[in-house]
């Protein structure tokens, strides 16, 4: 499938969706015939690369059904992707690139309210270094991006979302360049109004799908856009998830008593995707041998409006479990 002797990086490993990537690696590795799979971490409040696999990584639940001689298939590199050559030296990062046949970039800022430069810091600018690190590989066979379902705004008529790149007011390119040179609220939310975004995580992301297209010169470059995703199907087992964010906070918040109120239509479908869904459309993306990667593939990792639920439907569910439980 991968065409053998492969070595992944992997970045947002700590995460949610990265954690259960590196459970697909590990499990799949003979299949993929994967050598060995590179993880980017950067150290964090004094706890270093190694401190934070362990803690964020290795001891979780998703990982508890391998032997425990796993971790001898991943390496750790302590890096920053929002930094020039993740912060490593010339020779680390050569020689990293020198190895490298697949990368598969799962780091982002999630959060929605994030101040554009924030959001922009990670979901552009580490996008680009990864893009520039891929670039350099000489062995590379992939390069699959994370994006999000949600980089074009919703339609007026409720039209079909196509496997083609967002399209914005304005150039992408000068969007980023007015970011990084410092921009107000006021601009930030006229953005957004005219572009049709709701925040600040789908913009960016949109102007970094736009801005690694533009910039991909001749790197194997895929985009993997998941819609809402939650708890796992099958892997690492059924209704697995270690994550607040994004719908599992929203689920939080009602069942804790948090949230008492939600305004809604009940006829709204809801398009929630399981995780291990999400992880294997990414492993696909990277590892299938059929796919032309020169022609910037977009495959979406979605339930679709056959399998989504309506949001009445879930305020049914989630009142008779949470007053089951």
């Amino acid at each position: 499938m991968s065409g053998g002797n492969a070595h992944v990086l992997l970045t947002g490993a700590t995460g949610f969706v990265g954690k259960v990537v590196l459970e697909h690696l590990i499990r799949q590795r003979k299949h993929l015939e994967i050598e060995r799979v590179y993880v980017l971490i950067r150290p964090k409040r004094g706890t270093t690369p190694s401190e934070r696999f362990v803690s964020k990584v290795s001891s979780s639940e998703c990982f508890a059904h391998f032997q425990e001689n796993w971790t001898d298939f991943v390496e750790i590199v302590g890096g920053d992707m929002t930094v020039d050559l993740f912060g490593l030296d010339s020779v680390d990062y050569e020689q990293l690139n020198s190895q490298i046949t697949h990368i598969i970039h799962c780091a982002a800022s999630i959060d929605f309210d994030l101040p554009i430069a924030q959001a922009s810091e990670v979901n552009i600018t580490g996008a680009l270094n990864v893009l520039e690190f891929a670039r350099s590989c000489s062995n590379l066979r992939a390069f699959t991006d994370t994006s999000t379902a949600y980089v074009t705004a919703a339609a007026s008529n409720d039209s079909p979302l196509e496997e083609v790149l967002p399209t914005l007011p304005w150039d992408a390119e000068e969007i980023y360049e007015k970011i990084l040179n410092g921009v107000d609220e006021k601009i930030t939310e006229q953005w957004l109004i005219e572009s049709g975004h709701p925040n600040t995580y789908t913009f960016t992301k949109s102007l970094s799908e736009l801005i690694l297209a533009k910039r991909r010169g001749d790197v194997p470059l895929s985009f993997v856009r998941p819609s809402i995703i939650a708890v796992s199907l099958q892997y690492p087992r059924p209704g697995w998830i270690d994550s607040r964010a994004a719908y599992a906070g929203f689920i939080f918040m009602i069942g804790s008593g948090f949230m008492h109120t939600v305004v809604a239509d009940p006829e709204t479908p809801l398009d929630v995707v399981p995780c291990d869904i999400v992880a294997q459309r990414l492993i696909e993306a990277t590892f299938e041998q059929n796919i032309d990667r020169n022609s910037l593939p977009i495959l979406y990792a979605v339930a679709g409006r056959k399998h989504s639920v309506r949001i009445g439907d879930l305020q049914e569910l989630l009142t008779g479990f949470f007053q089951t439980h």
